[in-house]
């Protein structure tokens, strides 16, 4: 299989011939408890499996190499580096920075645990030693990254699996990276900002993923919406989008999902320059939502981590 950091477009990978047509529904109104917990995934190698070192020792939440387990509440600068334990829930303190290098392996021990980034989380990986996030044990899940109003998520060549990003007011910008195998939604909006570009959200072509949802983008409060040059694949939903005025989702290769927008007044968003495997994006029904869908790829792009 590719490496995950390899283009996937259209002059190397052929569509898998048994994905599910691209629907595009309409719904007035659902809840996020509609997004339900989807089937464990069992297709082909996984590129961002979860590893298995549950090491302690070293300074909590300090730099170096190594493996180093976590404290529950981070107040001062820090750097992760080797293998990072999540024994705990971790609250990064507003204000503080959270620098991971090259290379680390993030490991979530069993429990459903999640870091509340109230501060700043950068993950700042790079393409030759990319940043793993995972579960301890190969078929685990996590809770992932909650990120309040304030907090700041960086992602940057980043393989994270096991468990998504849920916005509660805060920003999540995610570069370079692939992200799979949640146990529910991945990218979850409650209000606040995404900014994805050059990723990944569901697994590769021919292969399973147990994430329901690719993105749900919900909330009362202003969501800004940019997920532009990523494949968005393989799950059953690749959006549900039910809140965003203006969202920027153009030039993105949609494939072996589902599409649900709701049709309630303000609701826009723009796929002008994308690629769908099947017909493009319609809303319907007695709503106001406003979509773009002129000037659509032909061809699939090359899209997707670079």
């Amino acid at each position: 299989m590719a490496s995950p950091f390899e283009r996937d477009n259209g002059t190397t990978v052929a569509v898998h011939p048994r994905m599910k047509k691209l629907a595009w529904l309409v719904a007035l109104s659902l809840p996020l408890a509609a997004c339900v917990v989807g089937e464990d995934g069992t297709g082909g190698s996984d590129p961002g499996g979860g590893g298995d070192d549950q090491g302690s020792g070293g300074d909590p939440g300090g730099g170096g190499s190594g493996s180093q387990t976590s404290p529950n509440t981070i107040t001062a600068d820090t750097t992760w580096s080797g293998t990072f334990n999540v024994t705990a829930n971790i609250t990064i303190a507003t204000g503080v920075t959270v620098t991971v290098e090259p290379g680390t392996t993030i490991s979530f021990a069993p429990g459903g645990l999640s870091i509340t980034v109230n501060g700043t989380f950068n993950a700042n990986g790079t393409k030759a030693a990319p940043v793993t996030i995972a579960s301890s044990t190969p078929t685990g899940f996590h809770s992932g990254f909650q990120v309040p109003t304030g907090g700041n998520l960086l992602l940057n060549y980043v393989i994270q699996t096991g468990g998504g990003i849920h916005t509660l007011g805060g920003k999540a910008t995610i570069v370079d990276t692939y992200m799979s195998k949640a146990n529910g939604d991945f990218l979850i909006m409650g209000g606040g900002e995404v900014d994805m570009t050059y990723s990944q959200v569901g697994r590769n072509v021919g292969e399973v993923d147990s994430t329901h949802c690719d993105m749900h983008f919900d909330g009362t409060m202003p969501n800004i919406i940019k997920v532009t040059n990523s494949n968005i694949s393989t799950t059953s939903y690749g959006l549900m989008l039910y809140h965003g005025t203006n969202a920027n989702l153009r030039d993105n290769n949609w494939f072996g999902n589902q599409v649900d927008v709701a049709t309630q007044p303000g609701v826009q968003a723009d796929f002008t320059g994308s690629w769908f495997e099947d017909t493009a994006p319609v809303a319907t029904g007695n709503g106001g939502a406003q979509l773009t869908v002129t000037g659509l790829s032909p061809t699939r792009l090359t899209a997707g981590p670079r």
